[in-house]
């Protein structure tokens, strides 16, 4: 870690050389800084956040190069430092603030730094995942730290730290996901994470979840037709015979939302009511959603469920066997042999979902960033969050190889795999067996790319 000053305050003699740009992005004029910043809650702080290399021109994703960070104090630059990528700050009503390192490189991992306003580094923590976002309390007394997604213990977590004590003093995976942004009660030793539509879900400083029940009630409240499919689907795994008219009728919720413009969506819908009228004994059902659910999409994956119904109720002569009830029960995703079928499937809305709207296809591809691209592979699970914040040139090449994939596994749709192969995937996620799997193989049609 190098400073560039102490801490002795330097007085800016430009009127306008600190100036905020928008609401998110800050210019130091005499320090040739800009980028984006945290405030503290009072207004009294300002924490810039330049992750480049300006003498060399880069930024972002790189191997060389530190970027730079500057807290000012009313419109005083008090401490700039550097270190490889700072990419996410914040800063507390005394000065106290943090700092989270990407680092250089393909690898997952980050660094969090947390100094006084003085510019002293009061403690650092490693992480063996990328940071998402952090926060700290008002009182400086605290600070949070949000993982993304890894292969390893600390993916998807959240850390709490006591600066005081400069340790992690809670650890935790949220139940509701990756937060906005967090608020403090130190004095309750509460904090709360937010989310859009003025969500917000406390959690006790020990890791405790004190909103578990308003959580997942407003969970479904909220969920959008699209997010009642997916969320029907994940709660179908573990599901008890009790709860599956629920979720059924969650889905005939989504069918009366309007579901219909969402195509893909439609499709998986009627393939989700197949499965819980399944595992509840409605044949007949079941096999009527399955047919709707491949005259929209005769790749979603349920063919030979169909088939096996078919041939059981003309074999049998009846339907709506009635299952015993009280017992766990699990789709047949989890308790059958995957087959390539239904990964190429899963791969699909994968890509459909990370890539809609871009323009990924302009990217030249660059065979350099082969070797990077199966190491991220190698490190999975891979969100979509994730992939965004790959640069794009290796955006582009993973988006090839899925692609190669998707027509790999079209043209050996009976392929087996374990019953746990898509387990963590979906379609904005890909699990570690799938990234491995495909890390393993390597380019299914390497003669399509000359």
């Amino acid at each position: 870690m190098k400073w560039l000053f102490g801490s002795k305050k330097k007085k800016v003699s430009e009127k306008d050389d600190v100036r905020k740009v928008g609401s998110r992005m800050l210019r130091i004029s005499s320090l040739d800084m800009f980028g984006p910043y945290s405030e503290s809650r009072d207004g009294r702080y300002l924490l810039l956040r330049q992750d480049s290399d300006r003498e060399q021109g880069r930024g972002g994703y790189r191997e060389s190069g530190n970027g730079k960070f500057a807290l000012v104090d009313n419109g005083c630059v008090v401490f700039v430092g550097e270190c490889e990528r700072p990419t996410e700050g914040a800063v507390s009503n005394i000065g106290t603030f943090a700092i989270t390192d990407t680092l250089f490189g393909d690898k997952l991992g980050s660094k969090l730094y947390v100094y006084s306003a003085d510019g002293s580094l009061l403690f650092e923590h490693s992480f063996s995942a990328n940071t998402l976002n952090i926060g700290i309390s008002p009182e400086g007394t605290h600070v949070v730290a949000q993982m993304c997604n890894s292969d390893t213990n600390d993916s998807g977590k959240l850390f709490l730290f006591e600066i005081s004590q400069a340790k992690v003093i809670a650890a935790l995976t949220p139940e509701t996901g990756w937060a906005n942004e967090y608020e403090f009660s130190v004095a309750e030793e509460i904090l709360s994470l937010c989310y859009r539509g003025n969500r917000k879900y406390a959690y006790r400083f020990d890791g405790t979840f004190l909103d578990a029940e308003r959580f997942e009630r407003e969970r479904v409240e909220d969920a959008s037709p699209t997010e009642l499919v997916l969320l029907v689907r994940e709660k179908i795994k573990t599901a008890t015979n009790e709860e599956l008219p629920g979720l059924l009728s969650l889905i005939e919720r989504a069918f009366a939302d309007n579901l219909s413009e969402y195509h893909d969506y439609r499709a998986l819908a009627f393939r989700v009511k197949g499965e819980i009228n399944e595992s509840l004994g409605n044949k007949d059902q079941a096999i009527a959603a399955y047919r709707e659910a491949i005259k929209i999409d005769p790749k979603i994956g349920v063919k030979q469920r169909l088939k096996k119904l078919e041939k059981a109720n003309a074999s049998s002569g009846s339907s709506n066997t009635k299952k015993k009830k009280g017992k766990p029960t699990t789709n047949n995703v989890a308790t059958s042999s995957i087959t390539g079928e239904i990964v190429q499937e899963t791969i699909y809305n994968f890509t459909q979902y990370a890539f809609i709207g871009g323009s990924i296809k302009e990217t030249p591809l660059d065979t350099e960033k082969f070797a990077s691209t199966f190491t991220i592979l190698r490190e999975g699970p891979l969100s979509q969050q994730e992939l965004a914040a790959q640069s794009l040139p290796i955006q582009r090449v993973i988006y090839e190889l899925l692609t190669q994939y998707i027509m790999f596994f079209s043209m050996n749709p009976s392929l087996p795999f374990p019953p746990d192969f898509l387990y963590q995937s979906n379609s904005k996620m890909l699990g570690h067996q799938v990234t491995a799997y495909i890390a393993e193989h390597g380019w299914p049609f390497p003669q399509m790319l000359q």
